[in-house]
């Protein structure tokens, strides 16, 4: 009875957080569903490892929200929202990064397992996936691009986790990709601009790296792909 309990509340507390992230982005002008079944099916799915460690990643990525407000920042403006949530983190990226950000670029914080950690607002203006989903499915399940340009950003992601502490150029052209089983399955124009290290804040280890994009919506479609859960490799 207790495991069920236990297991109520975690499900509960996910589907909650999920609902306060899309009504903090539709504040800001961002749409976004918080999931595709209120039952939460894709979170039902997981082991109880993994919807623990979904439900922690969902409450710190809510926990940058708030103390951005807190330190009367904008979380809707990139170097802002970054600046604040580094510190939530725990992390530090290279000063020149927050010279590379223009109002509508794309921010993604991985780790050094290559996930998603954290993301800017204007991420989702790229992504029809639900908020369940973004916690809950591997990035790299996720998305589609072609062979060549994903052995170039795995390259590139290497050499500036094994570089100096400072920001990377890409010089990668834009490239399209393309959501897997989203609602509208998004066709994406993307450009990787800039890559950057992270490391902690307290002991300078390497922690993950940032990437800095920008993107467009070219096409969409109603998508009827069911996620396979098997794809391990590298989408920055």
């Amino acid at each position: 009875m207790l495991e069920q309990e236990s297991q109520s509340f975690i499900t509960n507390d996910f589907r909650r957080s999920c609902e306060e992230i899309c009504q903090i982005l539709s504040d800001y002008g961002h749409q976004v569903r918080p999931y595709q079944d209120p039952n939460l099916a894709i979170f039902g799915r997981l082991d109880c490892a993994r919807q623990n460690q979904a439900l922690s990643d969902i409450r710190i990525y809510l926990s940058s929200i708030y103390d951005t407000r807190g330190l009367k920042k904008n979380p809707n403006l990139g170097m802002q929202f970054l600046w604040s949530s580094l510190k939530t983190y725990g992390l530090k990226c290279p000063h020149d990064f927050f010279n590379k950000i223009s109002e509508d670029c794309i921010i993604e914080l991985y780790d050094l397992e290559y996930k998603q950690v954290w993301r800017n607002f204007h991420f989702f203006d790229v992504c029809s996936y639900t908020i369940e989903q973004v916690f809950c499915e591997p990035w790299t399940d996720r998305y589609k691009r072609d062979e060549k340009m994903m052995q170039k950003c795995i390259e590139l992601t290497k050499a500036c986790l094994e570089g100096s502490f400072e920001t990377m150029t890409t010089n990668l052209p834009a490239h399209l990709i393309s959501e897997r089983y989203s609602e509208f399955g998004y066709d994406i124009m993307i450009t990787h601009s800039h890559l950057a290290p992270v490391r902690l804040s307290k002991t300078a280890k390497l922690a993950g790296y940032l990437v800095l994009s920008s993107g467009k919506v070219i096409s969409q479609q109603t998508n009827k792909y069911e996620p396979t859960m098997t794809r391990a490799e590298t989408i920055l």
